[in-house]
């Protein structure tokens, strides 16, 4: 990650464009449940963010 990427609105350097590859590849759901094996580390994000950010399947799951 760039330095000071959380202030990009300050830099002033040129951004690289996105590669062909990428702005071809139509919207999918490819990521959808990759945050899963991370709900151990996430629970607190997660419980707090609860129904504003998952299904409720999903908060099931956590309080397990």
């Amino acid at each position: 990650m760039k330095k000071n990427a959380f202030h990009f609105m300050k830099q002033t350097d040129q951004l690289e464009p996105a590669s062909s590859e990428q702005v071809r590849r139509p919207i999918n759901k490819e990521g959808m449940e990759r945050w899963k094996p991370y709900s151990k580390h996430l629970k607190p994000l997660l419980n707090s963010l609860g129904e504003e950010l998952l299904k409720p399947e999903d908060i099931a799951q956590l309080n397990q």
